[in-house]
């Protein structure tokens, strides 16, 4: 009898899940090519359009990416982390695969079939998910009792999941500088990445003078190095931290941003002393080095607080989409009030390159990778307490009304005190 391993069904449902998210995200960037004309006014009045469009899918999306990381949490031991982090390359291969299958349909076909296509795939994976996905191993319908207990036992001797209505203390954690540090970190990253996706079409069709298709091409291939490079990184750094015998490096993730953050920043914003316009070379060697950063804000957000990572994880994607809504209005009004030349692109990917510098040196300067003194903090929502007075005055004790519990002033005893005192 053939043994289904529904976590790993999870797994993949939760590859193409990002997958296809970020496909819609994206093939406006190819497509918008053909749907304008290229005149003096494109670029202003298209980003402007681009903005209206990702404001809707932000918020339509908002609720799907950090579900997922919850399903995972639910779903993925902590021991076998390292073996699913393959799901979350469903965010690098959608974003690759996007500019190629968007190129290949606008080639054989019209701009439009692009946007059905990838509407068609999206209520496919979503009908799919609904019949083999839940929320949690004990509520779903055909998971062997074998796997279900081993879930249980493992994710619950590590990870303690709060199924009560504890909440972050937000108060605590919004005063937290190591908190914004990672916020600030994922912003960048979020920036470059976000900046090519969204103009390296048009700038290279535009600007370069590449057909679409190329462009289409060198749009695509630093994230197909990304995807190898980060493979390669992610199972690497997994492999140092369960290898004893290797030598411990004190801070190594800073190592990491580093490479993802301060070399490619330091490449691209080279630009604004330097009279080079970045090219595909360029471009490319800067973003596939970001491959480092893979993981990191999600594995950071586990070393900060075990407890309330979803919480933290959630809002600090919320605040890294923000570049898809800030960055298309304001290279359009860029690019319309100092005309649409090769001298303001090469400013523009030069500010670019500072924004993803800075996040990342301000990380280096104050970020931190250790758990926080407000990860053991539960806030419970205020609740009606009542006194009952026993015989006793010196008993007093105080009833939560909503669970039925009962705290005293007096000290513990055990059961056998109790019963020996009768």
């Amino acid at each position: 009898m053939i043994k289904i391993c529904v976590r790993a069904i999870v797994g993949v449902m939760i590859f193409f899940g990002y997958f296809l998210v970020y496909i819609v995200r994206y093939n406006l960037s190819v497509h918008i090519v053909d749907m304008v004309e290229l005149s003096r006014q494109f670029i202003i009045y298209n980003d402007t359009d681009i903005l209206r469009t990702k404001a809707i899918l932000v918020r339509s999306q908002g609720a799907m990416l950090p579900s997922m990381i919850q399903v995972l949490r639910h779903w993925v031991p902590p021991v076998e982390r390292h073996y699913f982090i393959w799901a979350y390359c469903g965010i690098t291969t959608g974003t690759c695969s996007t500019f190629l299958i968007c190129a290949a349909v606008q080639y054989y076909y019209k701009w439009s079939v692009g946007f059905y296509v990838c509407g068609a795939m999206q209520i496919l994976w979503a009908s799919v998910w609904l019949l083999v996905v839940n929320d949690s191993p004990d509520r779903h319908s055909f998971i062997s009792k074998e796997e279900q207990s081993y879930l249980r036992d493992t994710i619950g001797s590590v990870f303690t999941i709060h199924l009560t209505n504890s909440q972050a203390p937000w108060q605590i954690i919004l005063r937290s500088i190591p908190f914004w540090t990672v916020c600030i970190l994922n912003f960048g990253y979020a920036w470059i990445i976000i900046s090519l996706c969204l103009h390296g079409p048009i700038y290279y069709t535009l600007i370069l003078g590449y057909s679409i298709y190329e462009a289409s091409a060198l749009t695509a291939l630093p994230f197909l190095l990304r995807l190898i490079l980060g493979t390669i990184s992610i199972q690497s750094y997994f492999w140092y931290k369960q290898n004893t015998n290797i030598k411990r490096i004190k801070h190594i993730k800073k190592y990491f941003i580093v490479v993802s953050h301060v070399i490619p920043g330091v490449l691209i914003s080279s630009a604004w002393l330097v009279p080079i316009n970045p090219g595909p070379v360029l471009l490319t060697i800067a973003v596939a080095l970001t491959a480092a950063g893979m993981d990191l804000t999600l594995d950071i957000c586990y070393k900060l607080s075990p407890t309330y990572v979803n919480s933290i994880n959630t809002v600090i994607k919320i605040i890294g989409n923000f570049p898809g809504i800030i960055i298309p209005f304001c290279v359009g009004e860029v690019t319309h009030r100092f005309k649409n030349t090769i001298t303001v692109w090469r400013y523009v990917w030069s500010f670019h390159g500072s924004m993803l510098l800075i996040c990342g040196c301000i990380f280096l300067l104050w970020g931190d990778t250790k758990t926080q003194l407000w990860n053991n903090i539960r806030h419970r929502p205020h609740r009606k307490t009542r006194l009952i007075i026993p015989p006793r005055m010196s008993n007093i004790s105080e009833v939560d009304e909503d669970v039925n519990s009962i705290r005293t002033s007096t000290p513990k005893r055990s059961i056998l005190q109790l019963v020996s005192s009768k």
